[in-house]
């Protein structure tokens, strides 16, 4: 099978809305007269149509909506060493055209051939071809941008692409809306206010934000100057800039602003480029509305990765959801499994209809995070952890009966004005899932496949393992086994008009399968912006443990008296007693085999205290802390990791 490990680059692309254009082609009509072809295959060599029409078993870009053009060698296996799709000529004498084209193209390997991907020039009609620029493999099949500085081609050159297949059998490259123009001189666009819109009350914020050289000329100076609405302008004047074109430079203030309460609407706006008048001044300011809040929520993003067991990429979702979990504490994830014994066919469903394919995943299911892969995963966490979620999600009391009904309640403290359809949510997750059935194989595509670049991780060698990977040597984690409440949420957890201030709660039942290991599994609460869509967006999420069956003694603490945190840990544990009335209390900690490891008499205490835990010396495993107060007591699990 074939077979590229995913590396995520982009390539950002802006034009001045107002250069001279000097070609554009969307090829909603498949390749124009005036383009032509080289090419040594048996198939046309490029080929217009829709992404699905250009689409095949082992490359199925994203579709983007429109028609394109592509040369796929996937589906022919012919030599596509040479397949040039020519531009028509243009006039390049001014120097300064800059080339803009989206584009898929994984740059993948496979049986010892690597794809390459060209822009080339020709001073002769074809004959020969120089290299201006090699397109690199982005290591995915989304939709990126590209802009090229065609300063290095001739006045009357042609120019084409050219995709190389390597010698071999490999992958394809796709392409659209090409674009070539002359930009305008001493053009800066203020592309982003990168300040967040919800800022803590009383703090002093910077203003901050990008600015990216449109023109054709390097930007060495220019003004940045922000104010409120009716307020005094605060302008910073650059200079010793180096701003190349096609280039982006990010700017902070000199002058913070102080977030008042309420609302502060702020323009930001660049002028005086180069010392003189912008040559268009529609892209250079912007708005930016500031929320002050009380306080800035904990928060907590969810990821969800699509798999399955007969999926042969997969493994490479196992190695990066553990690779996430191993490098962030906070990290939240789902693995949602489709056609296999472990899927839930509500849950399937529902992700999987925003998903392309597997393994594929959502962080937050964000639209600029959804359907993405899961080397992506680390991207959209430093790029969603410090986005300001409505409200602190707390669980506030969970319990499981020996009848195995879960109960769970989750509070929601809000610090914005919500109106609409937003709602609390509980995904179950179970850790250590195993299987004795063919529907345990993991397929593996990359068995093997010594060529690529290693895969290792989630307790696998993966190009060393069979394929498939037999069920007795797979354990599965992550496993979403419900969402309590619905894909989007628990409709009517939450009032359709929410105050900032307001505190709401929500309880979550649910009867436990027999054949789920309660020890192993795991509870997300989830806060959902469904306003007009199935998605479900998720603002904010918390992970929680899953609390152990209770008895009906009435000698039992409530589950809310105890709370044993950071868990997991590796090191240092602290257990937290919470009482109404003075009691002798005791902490003992048992391992898997019900041994004492730790015991510690703390005598007669009352109220609020933290016990510290140095778990160094433990070996990894699932421990219990076993609480006494008086005549009652509670047990909890620790997770020791190492």
């Amino acid at each position: 099978m074939k077979n590229f490990y995913l590396i995520m680059v982009f390539v950002f692309a802006a034009f001045a809305t107002n250069a001279q254009v000097l070609l554009s082609e969307d090829f909603e009509s498949g390749v124009p007269g005036t383009w032509s072809q080289q090419t040594a295959a048996t198939d046309g060599g490029w080929v217009g149509g829709s992404v699905a029409a250009l689409s095949s078993t082992y490359w199925g870009p994203d579709d983007n909506g429109s028609n394109v053009v592509a040369s796929n060698d996937d589906a022919c296996n012919c030599d596509k060493s040479a397949d040039y799709l020519v531009m028509p000529a243009v006039d390049l004498s001014s120097g300064a055209a800059l080339l803009s084209f989206d584009y898929v193209f994984a740059g993948g390997s496979y049986d010892g051939a690597t794809e390459t991907f060209y822009v080339e020039s020709s001073s002769d009609n074809g004959a020969t071809w120089t290299v201006l620029q090699e397109i690199a493999g982005t290591g995915n099949l989304s939709w990126n941008s590209a802009t090229i500085d065609l300063s290095g081609a001739g006045a009357s050159d042609i120019l084409a692409f050219r995709y190389n297949d390597g010698g071999g059998w490999t992958f394809g490259a796709m392409i659209d809306n090409v674009v070539i123009q002359v930009p305008l001189p001493d053009d800066a666009e203020l592309t982003a206010i990168t300040t967040s819109a919800t800022q803590e009350i009383g703090a002093m914020v910077d203003i901050a934000g990008t600015i990216t050289n449109v023109g054709s000329t390097a930007i060495t100076a220019l003004d940045i100057t922000w104010n409120t609405l009716g307020g005094s302008g605060n302008t910073d004047q650059l200079t010793g800039l180096n701003i190349a074109p096609q280039t982006s430079y990010n700017f902070t203030h000199s002058t913070q602003l102080t977030v008042p309460a309420g609302s502060t609407t702020i323009s930001v706006s660049i002028d005086a480029v180069n010392g003189g008048a912008d040559s268009d001044a529609s892209n250079n300011t912007m708005g930016l509305t500031i929320s002050g809040v009380p306080f800035i929520p904990t928060k907590g993003i969810v990821f969800e990765e699509g798999t399955g067991t007969w999926c042969g990429w997969c493994p490479r979702g196992h190695v990066f959801m553990e690779y996430m979990e191993d490098t962030y504490d906070d990290f939240l994830g789902v693995a949602v499994h489709n056609s296999d014994p472990m899927a839930n066919a509500a849950y399937d469903s529902g992700f999987g209809a925003l998903i392309g394919g597997y393994p594929s995943g959502a962080a937050d299911r964000n639209p600029n995070w959804s359907d993405i892969d899961p080397t992506e995963f680390e991207a959209a966490y430093m790029a969603l952890q410090n986005e300001i979620a409505p409200a602190e999600l707390t669980i506030t009391d969970a319990t499981l009966s020996e009848s195995r009904e879960l109960s769970v309640t989750v509070s929601a403290e809000f610090v914005v004005d919500l109106a609409g359809d937003y709602r609390l949510g509980l995904i179950l997750t179970e850790n250590d899932v195993v299987g004795s059935t063919a529907g345990y194989n993991q397929v593996n595509y990359y068995s093997f496949q010594t060529n690529d670049i290693a895969l290792t991780g989630a307790g696998h060698d993966w190009q060393a393992e069979p394929d498939p990977v037999p069920a007795a040597d797979m354990v599965y984690d992550h496993v979403g086994r419900e969402m309590v409440g619905g894909f989007t949420g628990a409709a009517g957890s939450l009032p359709a008009t929410i105050a900032s201030g307001e505190t709401h709660t929500y309880t979550f039942t649910y009867t436990v399968p027999a054949d789920w290991n309660e020890a192993n599994m795991h509870l997300i609460a989830t806060l959902h912006d469904n306003q007009n869509s199935t998605v479900g967006q998720i603002m904010n999420g918390l992970g929680g443990d899953m609390p152990q069956i209770t008895t009906s003694n009435d000698n039992l603490l409530p589950s809310n008296t105890v709370n044993v945190f950071p868990n997991p840990t590796s090191d240092l544990a602290y257990v937290q007693v919470d009482l109404e009335e003075a009691a002798d209390v005791t902490i003992e900690i048992y391992n898997n085999l019900g041994q004492v490891v730790s015991s510690r008499n703390l005598g007669q205490l009352n109220g609020n205290m933290v016990v510290p835990v140095n778990a160094s010396a433990f070996s990894a495993g699932m421990y219990n802390v076993h609480v006494t107060a008086g005549d009652k007591y509670i047990t909890k699990k620790l997770v020791i990791k190492k």
